[in-house]
């Protein structure tokens, strides 16, 4: 999955340095008084460690091309997808506010808009409606009494469960989808990322911030559900060991890359209805889902047994006020975009800006995204972009296939069961395979008729959750991550689960998408990233599910050492290259993406090549210029080791250098410092 950084991230920063983490103001400064740092390229991601003028292609491809916009951020935190999100609110609040401009579910989208831009009628309403829900929480005197209020039909939260839909297997339908509920990240995938190791200080909390998109809230949430002021950064510790406790052996992408090659396949995923009555005990796992009506499933994923297992041990009476706090913390964080966001905002030290809580109440996943997403993709990209995306995609899977022919070190039911997952590619680009989400039949009540934002909200959740349940049984759909996670979100991905290539409405803007953009512009931007995405299919962790999503490994026993020393090769390459004074990458965190990095990068330039007048040297400057990024000094030691991805110079030189065409294109030879011989350039699949 590509990732993207948040557009909070300068306040992040401070917070950062206000918690103690990253580097001090001394350090700092002598950081900056030494010599450039990184080798064998010089680290330009780091704002100060920039060198007097711009090198030769043929030594630094990335610095050569972003030379003058580096030099420009170098006091700022910037990242190119920052500025990819930049199109689609304003043209989408645009067609909200135009009351001529009619669509599907827009009457109800303006029903919420209008609700949650009235700041004074939310300051007026004030926290009553969610702290009756948080005062039945904390009325409970045993564990008994806690399981009775989150199983009433009047208690409209699942704190401890999120629970979706998802494909058993394209050749089967589609069952419940349950993961841990996360308290301090609104992203129920990536969020899982940042619970790695348990915490032992304030400092180590602090320290997290940049992975729990919902941290910033802790404190003042904690004191509206009546945590003393001077135990909240306790109690925000406690409340993430806590969850850790459970979530924890939820399975994670950097355990996942680490383990064994068969692992995934291997590890049990999917559980029947018998197993769900009997593996929590104490914790009200099957009614829980009964009262959600996903009981209904014939069968549930849930990834590991462990984490279920987990969360049922720590429900105990000797945990009950710690359950109670956590409990009444997530609901609280559930209501928080649906009330006023005057606390929060004052919190942040930012003023309250009406259409901007607006946005942030209808751009989510369980309320509108997927609307926002659509109304962005059909009236504002429009057919022709889509149908652009549609054929380059089916042009890089006409490249993978001539890939895996190429290949000499695979056998041939290895290639048949390559071949056969390129064939099955599902595609959702700009839109989900099955369409987007039907609010046809969503009734929010005006203020006029007694609604209320949080009320609607949960008005929206129930809709939405009578929607999935009736999908339930039905031939699977590959498209089911599109409920939730939000289209409007700055991102391309590929599902394993559903051998999808996913490609959300707002990675497209003006950065990768403009008036007179070329076919080798466009091949070396969202290009290569789609050839990247479609690469994770037969990566590492890709290829340990067949083509229908199956946890079945596409390679044969004889194939994975052949495979395994391609992967190995890349690790060793990119364990030898310095980052950071002192502090090298780890390519076996960065196994997963630097092999799709690799193999997208060679589709897309085989497609390329086969253009017409290329021009690879436009191919080439496309694709540096997207991963273009500054970080601050004091939060790059955490940034840069953190990312299962390699850093984003890293992504471009290393994977450029070993592509023939590149030395071919600018006259890479030896000496310079882009060449590498030929007999150690790094390879997964080809030849």
């Amino acid at each position: 999955m590509k990732r993207h950084m948040s557009p909070w991230l300068a306040l992040l920063t401070a917070l950062i340095l206000a918690l103690g983490t990253g580097l001090s103001a001394a350090e700092t400064q002598s950081a900056e008084e030494t010599e450039l740092f990184g080798s064998p390229w010089i680290n330009s991601n780091v704002g100060g460690n920039l060198p007097a003028e711009a090198p030769s292609p043929r030594d630094d491809l990335y610095l050569s091309v972003n030379y003058d916009s580096l030099a420009a951020h170098q006091e700022d935190m910037f990242y190119v997808p920052m500025a990819m999100s930049a199109q689609l609110q304003p043209t989408v609040m645009e067609l909200i506010h135009d009351e001529s401009f009619t669509a599907p579910g827009m009457d109800q989208l303006r029903i919420f808009w209008q609700q949650a831009a009235d700041d004074e009628t939310l300051k007026a309403q004030g926290l009553d409606e969610a702290m009756a829900y948080i005062a039945r929480i904390q009325a409970a005197e045993s564990i008994a009494e806690l399981n009775e209020v989150l199983l009433a039909d009047d208690f409209p939260f699942s704190p401890y469960l999120f629970l979706s839909i998802a494909p058993e297997s394209l050749r089967g339908s589609n069952i419940a989808f349950v993961m841990p509920a996360l308290a301090l990240s609104d992203d129920p995938m990536l969020g899982i990322e940042a619970y790695n190791a348990p915490l032992g200080t304030v400092d180590e909390f602090g320290a997290k911030l940049s992975q729990l998109n919902r941290a910033m809230k802790a404190m003042p949430v904690l004191l509206l559900i009546g945590v003393p002021a001077e135990e909240t950064a306790a109690q925000a510790l406690n409340l993430f060991n806590t969850e850790f406790a459970y979530a924890g052996f939820y399975p994670r992408t950097e355990s996942i890359t680490t383990m064994e090659y068969g692992s995934a396949a291997k590890s049990a995923q999917i559980i029947s209805s018998e197993e769900a009555e009997t593996i929590c005990s104490a914790f009200p796992l099957m009614a829980t889902l009964k009262k959600f009506g996903k009981d209904a499933s014939p069968a549930f994923y849930v990834a590991t047994r462990e984490w279920l297992t987990a969360l049922d041990g720590l429900w105990t009476e000797e945990n009950l006020e710690t359950l109670k706090t956590l409990t009444a913390y997530k609901v609280m964080m559930e209501c928080a975009n649906y009330v006023s966001q005057e606390f929060f905002n004052t919190y942040a030290q930012v003023p309250v800006i009406a259409e901007g809580n607006a946005w942030n109440a209808c751009d989510r996943a369980p309320t509108f995204s997927a609307l926002l997403g659509q109304l962005y993709a059909e009236n504002i990209l429009g057919s022709s972009i889509r149908d652009k995306l549609v054929e380059v995609t089916n042009g890089l899977l006409g490249e993978y296939r001539e890939l895996f022919n190429e290949t000499e070190w695979v056998s041939e039911a290895t290639r048949a069961a390559a071949l056969e997952k390129v064939d099955n590619m599902q595609l959702n680009i700009l839109r989900p395979k099955n369409g987007y989400l039907d609010f046809s039949g969503l009734q929010l009540k005006t203020a006029e008729e007694g609604g209320t934002l949080l009320g609607n909200y949960l008005a929206i959740r129930a809709y939405r959750n009578e929607l999935e349940n009736r999908m339930i049984g039905q031939p699977a759909t590959p498209d089911l991550f599109w409920r939730i996670s939000s289209p409007s979100m700055v991102n391309c991905f590929y599902d394993p689960a559903s051998n999808s290539i996913n490609i959300l409405p707002n990675f497209i803007s003006p950065v990768n998408w403009f008036d007179g953009i070329s076919e080798m512009q466009i091949l070396g931007g969202i290009g290569t990233v789609i050839g990247h995405e479609l690469g994770h299919g037969f990566d590492f962790m890709g290829s340990q599910l067949n083509a229908y999503g199956e946890p079945e490994p596409i390679l044969l026993e004889n194939d994975v050492e052949n495979f395994m020393a391609r992967v190995d090769k890349i690790e060793e390459y990119f364990n030898g290259i310095t980052v950071l004074p002192g502090v090298p990458t780890d390519g076996n965190r960065m196994r997963v993406e630097n092999g799709a990095d690799l193999t997208g990068m060679r589709v897309a330039l085989s497609l390329a090549a086969s253009q017409e007048g290329m021009n690879l040297k436009e191919f080439f400057s496309m694709y540096a210029s997207q991963y273009l990024q500054v970080l601050n000094i004091s939060v790059a030691p955490m940034m840069l080791t953190m990312d299962t991805h390699a850093p984003n110079y890293l992504r471009v030189n290393v994977i450029c250098q070993m592509m023939p065409e590149y030395a071919e294109t600018y006259g890479v030879t030896e000496g310079d410092g882009m060449y590498v011989k030929p007999e150690d350039r790094l390879i997964v699949w080809g030849k």
